[in-house]
């Protein structure tokens, strides 16, 4: 209930009538009559006129006063009345609220009692001075009954009475807004002369604080990408362990913060520890009682919020989150724009940097720096440009090569590459002749130019660097001249070789073949020694004469290796047959240990590691007197290939260490007696290492001088999907008839004429000899010859040339099968042969064996397409080098049919049936590019071979079957089609044959 106000103490003031113990609301009180001293009549009369004018004038004074107490009463401002010392007499119903007490209660009070301590003092100058009659105007600070402060404003004077009346307006929050405004153009002030982002957070953190009595004031800025915030404390305040952290959003904050700040809502959490939007690891680590979040969004996102914290729980008061709101949409922006300046203080110092470092190196580099504007006018040019051309500065900028003396030509094209720079947007480089317009400097240059990308990711420069490349030019064709040189010794060297080889294999071919001649006919037993010594001397020979072909062949890249499938067992038996006699005759003990689980088949060239092992085995055997020699084959697979490791051990004599270092280098021993004792060139082992890195692989050994010695050979070889049947070489089947044949041999050297004249009239052929290209030409228009046997290498017209004049003049004709025989044993040889239009090739020394069986079936399939028996096509066998494989071999026919005729003539019949439609529906495939149907078909007609005994056919067969499941170019797979054809034609002759000469079970 609002307290009544005395008004006495008010309206005292008023001189009319004093009305004792009078209030507000009751009604007017008569004034008692008092007659004068002398007690006359008059003093009635006017008494009763007093008496209205008194009535009348008690209720003007309660209108009035009504009217007073109305105004006292609803004012906003706090009326007080107080005597001289202060204590309050009257009190209105505002400066009760204000104060926080009853009127009865403030009556009880002084002044002293409801300001601060401070302002104590002040209250007896200030009475006085009111006593004096002045009306003064002050501030005082007040405190309410809650304990609570606030600010008023005091304007008092005294009344007539000596009473003070005061009237107090509560001033707080006009001077809290003043102080927000004065912090505000505070901080405006400071951000003139702050520019780092730092110092504007401490700084505007420190006001805050100061500001507001908070505990923390906190920037945070959000990093999406990597769903974290960081957070700088820009007023540490107490217990603050770090000023700058960073905090998982997901863990620390919950969802509803996270909505409401990315919504660009401000959050206040009055308690942090009973808040569900603040988590309890993050509320441990920040330690505080309450928190207000004023978000600032950058571009629509969530980009920085300001926190600021206090230690214990506390009701934000609204224009303190404005003011927060206010500060926030002040700083942030200017630290945007901070990280911005700073960024580009950063940039610019970067690019000072670079300049200064580009300059640096463009004065010092011996190379021409420069830099073109699009309009290929210069921007910049180092000092060594200028100094080459004898040139300022000053008279190169802006200036385009033509301006500065450059010739058309050379200005024109500077022009293009620009313009081709700017268009691609991608650097160029070339090489240019140069001669400086001033100084008349020569020299061959080497130019780039680089385009330079300005931020519209347009082209806006164009640096350059030209280098004199004159010397480099000058070397390298120094160089190209040394290596033209080196090439043409190189070829020198090779063609040295070639003739080597074939003036070294003429005589012993010639030598090995009458030896082998005479040896049948020879009937006393002295002879018969002194022949076989002669040939195993020979053959050592020959050896020799391998090892320094192989070297060199190795030396000068032209040593090649085969790829066919083999069995590494069966290589091994080879080697053993070989190796055991020798052990035996030594006493010497000599196994070889195979592992059952060694694949079956591998792809790799047998006869090459056939001599890796016999020179390692060989080596083994020679150089150990007692003991035992053992080879060991190791075998693994190891991403789809087999490693084939082998290890030749023995218990001979050993290598000293210090031997071992050069052991494979050429013509290495161990000691000068070495070679004495035991013969041997050293070319061995060099030999097989570089063949085992040739396959990728390669050979090691381990040696205890006095205790033997171990060799390792390890390579990788693909698997082989199937083996080819193993033959024994060149088979003449004696059950085959003989067709006397006439042969042309063309061959200069009289021994190896009587050498091939002896073989071949054995088998009861008709030869002629020609001892020259010319003659062979010659006698080839006169006669008409079954085979011509050609050596490449004559005085005057060679074999090469001879073989093409004759096909020349035979164009059209079936002609006769033309063999070439060559002592060469270089890379190429027997393409080269192939290519002038030879069908086979015989490389020296010949075997007599191989030479008749080659001779035999190319005469047998050129004289059945002459007949018409097979197709009219000439017969062009693919002949390879070292021993060929008979066509048909009936003895290894009749084993596949298990030894029984008429199974193998069954066979016979079925393939002449059919390989005469498989081969146009294999060619039929091919035309229509349906190469799987081609290899499905080459994989039926191998089938019916496989038994026949016919590799040649066989192996065509398989070959062309790869191309069906791996693919293969048209021009091979057309080769491959066209060898497949040949064989079959080579074996239906020889079919023909076998069947003339033993009647059929199916013969009528």
């Amino acid at each position: 209930m609002t307290p009544s106000l005395d008004p006495e103490p008010l309206i005292s003031y008023f001189p009319t009538v004093r009305c004792t113990n009078w209030r507000v609301g009751e009604p007017p009180r008569r004034l008692a009559y008092e007659p004068d001293a002398l007690g006359k009549k008059d003093k009635m009369a006017r008494s009763t006129e007093e008496t209205a004018e008194c009535k009348w004038a008690g209720e003007a004074l309660c209108e009035a006063a009504d009217r007073y107490r109305l105004l006292v009463e609803q004012a906003v401002d706090g009326i007080f009345v107080s005597d001289a010392q202060g204590h309050y007499l009257d009190v209105n119903s505002a400066g009760c609220e204000m104060l926080g007490y009853s009127r009865d209660e403030i009556l009880a009070l002084t002044i002293a009692d409801v300001v601060v301590a401070e302002e104590v003092p002040r209250i007896a100058p200030e009475i006085a001075r009111f006593a004096g009659g002045h009306v003064l105007g002050s501030e005082w600070r007040f405190r309410r009954k809650d304990g609570s402060l606030f600010i008023g404003e005091v304007v008092g004077r005294q009344l007539p009475d000596g009473c003070l009346q005061a009237i107090l307006r509560d001033i707080t929050e006009r001077r809290r807004q003043e102080g927000h405004l004065d912090f505000l153009a505070e901080i405006d002030r400071h951000f003139a002369q702050l520019w780092s982002v730092e110092e504007i957070m401490e700084t505007v953190g420190a006001k805050i604080g100061a500001h507001l009595q908070v505990k923390t004031c906190c920037f945070c800025e959000v990093d999406d990408a990597r769903g974290e915030i960081i957070v700088s404390y820009g007023w540490p305040g107490r217990d603050v362990p770090s000023l700058r952290s960073t905090y998982r959003i997901a863990e620390g904050f919950g969802d509803e913060f996270r909505r409401a700040n990315c919504a660009g809502e401000r959050v206040v959490i009055r308690d942090a520890q009973t808040d569900p939007r603040i988590s309890a690891p993050l509320y441990a680590a920040l330690q505080i009682g309450s928190l207000v979040s004023v978000p600032f969004c950058v571009k629509d996102a969530w980009k920085y919020f300001l926190v600021i914290t206090d230690i214990r729980p506390r009701d934000w008061r609204q224009d303190e989150i404005e003011l927060f709101q206010e500060v926030s949409s002040r700083v942030f922006p200017r630290l945007e724009r901070a990280k911005s300046e700073e960024a580009l203080r950063q940039a610019v110092e970067r690019y000072e940097q670079q300049v200064r470092l580009f300059e640096g190196v463009a004065s010092t580099t011996p190379d021409f720096v420069y830099v073109f504007d699009v309009r290929g006018r210069f921007v910049y040019a180092n000092r060594r440009l200028l100094e080459v051309w004898g040139m300022e500065l000053s008279h190169v900028i802006g200036k385009t090569c033509r301006e500065l003396g450059y010739e058309q030509w050379h200005h024109d094209m500077h022009m293009r590459e620009i313009a081709q720079v700017i268009e691609t947007k991608r650097a160029i480089r070339g090489e240019v002749p140069f001669k400086a317009p001033l100084t008349g400097v020569f020299g061959v240059y080497e130019y780039i130019f680089t385009p330079v990308i300005g931020p519209d990711g347009e082209v806006e420069l164009v640096g350059g660097t030209t280098r004199d490349i004159t010397d480099r030019k000058r070397a390298e064709e120094a160089l190209s001249a040394a290596k033209a040189a080196a090439e043409a010794a190189n070829a020198a060297k090779s063609q040295f070789l070639a003739n080597m080889s074939h003036e070294l294999r003429t005589p012993m071919n010639a030598i090995l073949g009458m030896m082998d001649v005479a040896l049948p006919k020879a009937t006393d037993p002295i002879v018969q020694d002194c022949l076989r010594t002669a040939r195993a001397s020979a053959d050592l020979l020959l050896t020799l004469l391998n090892d320094f072909l192989d070297s060199a062949k190795i030396e000068a890249g032209k040593l090649e290796l085969e790829s066919a499938p083999f069995s590494p067992r069966q290589m091994l038996d080879r080697v053993t047959q070989v190796l055991s006699v020798r052990a035996s005759e030594k006493s010497l003990r000599f196994s070889c240990r195979i592992p059952s689980e060694m694949p079956d088949a591998v792809v790799g060239d047998r006869n090459r590691m056939q001599q890796i092992l016999l020179n390692l085995a060989g080596n083994a055997l020679k150089f150990t007197e007692r003991g035992e020699v053992e080879i060991t084959l190791r075998s693994s697979l190891q991403d789809g290939k087999a490693r084939l490791e082998f290890i030749v051990r023995d218990t001979g004599i050993g290598i000293a260490p210090s031997t071992l270092e050069h052991l494979f280098q050429p013509f290495a021993q161990a000691d000068a007696s070495m070679s004495r004792r035991f013969g041997g060139t050293g070319l061995g082992l060099s030999i097989s290492r570089s063949l085992a890195n040739l396959m990728g692989g390669d050979i090691w050994v381990e040696s205890e001088l006095g205790k033997g010695s171990t060799f390792h050979f390890a390579v990788h070889l693909p698997l082989a999907e199937e083996l080819a049947p193993e033959g024994e070489g060149l088979r003449l089947s004696p059950a085959a008839p003989v067709i006397p044949l006439r042969i042309l041999l063309a061959e200069d050297n009289p021994a190896n004429q009587k050498l091939a004249t002896y073989i071949l009239q054995a088998r009861g052929h008709l030869v002629e000899v020609a001892s020259s290209g010319a003659e062979a030409v010659f006698l080839s228009e006169r006669n008409r010859y079954d085979v011509i046997l050609m050596d490449v290498q004559m005085p005057g017209m060679d074999g090469l040339e001879a073989t093409r004049a004759i096909l020349a003049r035979e164009h059209g004709r079936c002609r006769a099968p033309i063999i070439a025989m060559t002592a060469h044993a270089m890379k190429g040889d027997r393409e080269h042969c192939l290519k002038a239009g030879m069908d086979a090739y015989l490389s020296k020394p010949i075997d007599s064996h191989e030479m008749i069986a080659l001779v035999e079936s190319l005469a047998t399939a050129s004289l059945s397409a002459a007949t018409g028996t097979v197709s009219s096509a000439p017969a062009a066998p693919h002949a390879t080098e070292g021993p060929a494989v008979a066509v048909f071999d009936p003895e290894l026919g009749l084993k596949g049919c298990l030894n029984k005729p008429e199974i193998l003539a069954d066979m016979i019949e079925d393939f002449q049936a059919e390989v005469g439609s498989l081969l146009r529906q294999i060619r039929a495939a091919f035309g229509n590019g349906d190469l799987q149907e081609v290899g499905t078909l080459a994989h039926r007609l191998k089938g019916t071979v496989v038994y026949l005994g016919a590799e040649p056919v066989r192996a065509a067969a398989f070959a062309l079957e790869q191309f069906g499941r791996q693919g293969g170019d048209s021009l091979e797979v057309e080769q491959a089609v066209h060898a497949l054809e040949q064989q079959c034609e080579l074996l239906q002759a020889a079919l023909v044959h076998h069947q003339a000469g033993r009647s059929s079970p199916r013969d009528p």
